[in-house]
This record gives C-alpha cells, sequence and structure tokens, in this order.
C-alpha cells in the first residue's frame, strides 16, 4: 500500500522550477553562475534541466507502482513528442517543417521515459536499477574516451564529437540544434540515453520512499546522493562536467546532489513535520512543484512571445520585452518580474486544484 503524499517532491521540484523562471528571464550579460557554462563547467542554472530529469524519474516510479498501463505510457510519449515539435516551432518563431529541430528537451523526457519503464520491467531490484545508472554513465565514459582520440587534448571538443555523427545520421543538420552548426545537440540521441543514469536513479530512490518495508529512508537517500556525487567526481577527472553532452560526471553529480537534497528536504518536511504543509514557503513552492510541466515550457513559450510581438508605443515599434526593459531596468528586476508573473498563476491553479498534467 502507498503511503501519503510525499510533500518534499513537490517542494524540491517547485524551487528547481522557480529558480528555472529566474534564470531563463534574466537578460543576457554578467551573473555567470546563473548562465549555462560555454562548454566545461557546472553553473547553478546547469543543475535546473538534470534536477528536474531526476525528479521525473521519482514521479515515474510512484505512478508506476502498482503497474504500468503501457496504453497511457505510449499515449503520453506521444504527446510529448508532438508537443516538443510544437514547441520547437514556437520558440524557434518559425512553422518551416523543412528545417523543423526533432530533438529537444520533451522529446528526452518521452524517449528516457519510455526506455526506463521498460528497462525497469527487467530489472526491478533497486540496487540493480542503481546499479544500472552508474552503469550507464561508465559505458558511457568509455565511448567518450575512446572516440576522442582525435580531438584536442584527447576529450570531447564542441567541433569533435562523435556522438554528433550519430545524431547527424538520424536526424540530418538541418533537423538538429541550431541546424548542427554547433557540431553538438544538447538533447541528441546520445545525450538522451546518458541522461537516463538521472531518470534511473531517481525512479530508484521513488521506489524507496513508496516502500514501508525500508527503514532509515533519509540516510538512505544521503548516502546515496553522496554515492553519486563521489563517482562524479572521480570520472570528471578523465571528461569534466559538460552539459552539452550530457558527460558522466555531469550526469552523476546533478543526480546525487538533486537526491541530497530530496533527502534533506523528506527529513524535514515528510519525517520530522519542521516543515508543515501550511507553511507558507511550502505551499508556495508546492504550488510550483504539481504545475511544474506547465511553468517549465510555459515560461519559455512566454519568453518567446514578449521577445518577438511588437507593439506600436509612442509613434516606434517596440517588442513587449523592450517596452517592460523600459519600465523594469535592472536585469534582477526584470528576472523577478516573470517569477512574480508565474508565482500569480501557480497560486491561483493550486488554490484551484487545477494542474496541467500529459
Amino acid at each position: 500500500m502507498i503511503q501519503k503524499r510525499i510533500e518534499s517532491i513537490d517542494v524540491l521540484r517547485g524551487f528547481v522550477v522557480v529558480l528555472s523562471v529566474f534564470v531563463s528571464a534574466l537578460p543576457y550579460g554578467g551573473y555567470p553562475l546563473f548562465r549555462h557554462a560555454e562548454w566545461y563547467g557546472l553553473t547553478i542554472t546547469d543543475f535546473i534541466f538534470p534536477a528536474f530529469l531526476t525528479l521525473f524519474g521519482v514521479g515515474l516510479a510512484i505512478a508506476n507502482f502498482k503497474g504500468v498501463n503501457w496504453k497511457k505510457l505510449m499515449r503520453r510519449t506521444f504527446l510529448l513528442l508532438l508537443f516538443g515539435l510544437l514547441f520547437n516551432m514556437i520558440v524557434s518563431w518559425s512553422i518551416d517543417i523543412h528545417n523543423l529541430r526533432f530533438t529537444g528537451v520533451l522529446q528526452l523526457f518521452a524517449i528516457a521515459g519510455l526506455f526506463t519503464i521498460l528497462l525497469t520491467r527487467l530489472v526491478t531490484r533497486i540496487p540493480y536499477i542503481l546499479l544500472l545508472s552508474i552503469s550507464i554513465s561508465t559505458l558511457y565514459l568509455f565511448f567518450l574516451i575512446g572516440t576522442s582520440q582525435t580531438c584536442g587534448g584527447l576529450i570531447p571538443q564542441a567541433d569533435c564529437l562523435a556522438s554528433f555523427k550519430i545524431d547527424r545520421f538520424l536526424f540530418t543538420d538541418v533537423h538538429l540544434y541550431r541546424a548542427g552548426s554547433s557540431g553538438f545537440d544538447p538533447e541528441g540521441f546520445v545525450n538522451m540515453i546518458s541522461a537516463l543514469t538521472n531518470v534511473l536513479a531517481g525512479y530508484a530512490i521513488g521506489l524507496i520512499l513508496i516502500r514501508k518495508d525500508i527503514n532509515k529512508k533519509t540516510m538512505t537517500l544521503l548516502l546515496i546522493g553522496g554515492l553519486f556525487i563521489l563517482i562524479g567526481c572521480v570520472f570528471s577527472q578523465w571528461i569534466d562536467f559538460n552539459k552539452r553532452i550530457w558527460s558522466p560526471s555531469f550526469s552523476l553529480v546533478t543526480t546525487g546532489m538533486t537526491l541530497f537534497l530530496l533527502g534533506c528536504l523528506y527529513w524535514l518536511i515528510d519525517k520530522k513535520n519542521f516543515l508543515t504543509k501550511q507553511n507558507p514557503v511550502v505551499v508556495y513552492l508546492t504550488a510550483f512543484g504539481k504545475n511544474s510541466l506547465l511553468i517549465y515550457f510555459g515560461k519559455l513559450i512566454l519568453l518567446t512571445f514578449v521577445s518577438k510581438i511588437t507593439l506600436n508605443v509612442i509613434g516606434m515599434d517596440s517588442t513587449i520585452a523592450d517596452v517592460l526593459h523600459r519600465f523594469v531596468p535592472s536585469k534582477v528586476g526584470y528576472a523577478f518580474l516573470f517569477v512574480l508573473f508565474w508565482s500569480v498563476v501557480a497560486i491561483i491553479m493550486h488554490l484551484n486544484k487545477k494542474y496541467v498534467k500529459v
């Protein structure tokens, strides 16, 4: 029998989504910690998407604990792929299907989710699922090392990636990230496979949280999180943290960080009740967490609209973003303006128990 709803999952997911709204709306220039690393490196922004993926895995375990509804799973996979293509059209502001990017964040969710369910039908025990998660990163590390012998410094570079050749073969240049001009696709097929490390680990943790026969769950989450961080740091000695290629060190460390944070919140909220569900911060983050899909992707659509739609103001054509900048010249203030907008949306929908799911 599944226990009551685990509040800490919604709270952590909500924190990740609030952070994603802020960094996405922050205008370019300065604040390097709130930007993606150019190539190698790890910033706060780099942590957001893999954390969201890990929590996606946690949710998959809870949703499918009593068995998989295959019809619902295939419908969800199809819709995520379809919405991913529509999302790409909107953010690229083009309906030209001949140059439409086939890969993307929603597509990664669809494929990683489907593969996770298929794999966990074959590998059912929690320790083996965790081992499978680590094994995927280990095999990917060998792949990167083995295919980077001709790259500068013998490590993967933006213009020297074997994985991009696979993406080209599957999708062709014009249907990849920036039409393939960067030499890599951050949500390419090989990256989707590497991201299984995050989703599978999250799935294992989801099983731990809902199993009543497992004691000391907080300590278990902290130890597993610490183990993933340790292995990721060891792997970074060969291939450093790199979100663009979803390097093994990157996937393992971000997974570990997410699990460690979840363990801390689980202890505070679900175990000891130091933070109750009536706490204003908990309510606020839960509102974001329960509508995470809507806000996580809705924010990018909204930002696209305000940067593309023009208005005639004082006899001059200006984008909505330009108009907003005149009223809120501060970059941080501008970002918080969007946080405020989505806060109102999230709270109103939460109070009315309206949640968008696929």
